[in-house]
């Protein structure tokens, strides 16, 4: 019966640090323009390209442009979401230093900067 009782604790202290983790790699990592390379329907699938700017701010505004359409919103960040008003909510699949991956009806694949 102890050993159960160890797992469980282990199993909630783990999932615990793995969203303080994942927190922290938010704001670290989200803060900063991306360039929206492509969609795909598949995580790994066939990526159809694409070249969008996201900026996101340390004041919580989300600055989209796409070709001449400029769109800037306020977002929030809830567990493994990105929430915006008139912008769409984006569910975090990962995000590192230079790339970075939404879901919003098809995965959204970025890469750190401006695009070109």
């Amino acid at each position: 019966m102890k050993l159960k009782s160890i797992l469980i604790t282990s199993t909630l202290l783990g999932a615990m640090s793995s969203v303080s983790h994942a927190e922290s790699i938010v704001s670290d990592d989200l803060y900063k323009e991306w360039c929206l390379t492509g969609m795909s329907q598949e995580l790994d699938g066939e990526v159809i390209p694409d070249k969008s700017n996201y900026n996101f701010t340390r004041d919580n505004k989300l600055k989209y442009q796409a070709a001449f359409f400029k769109q800037e919103g306020d977002f929030s960040i809830e567990g493994n979401k990105i929430k915006t008003k008139g912008m769409g909510n984006y569910k975090i699949v990962s995000i590192k230093p230079e790339k970075m991956v939404l879901y919003y009806g098809g995965y959204m694949h970025f890469k750190s900067g401006v695009c070109n």
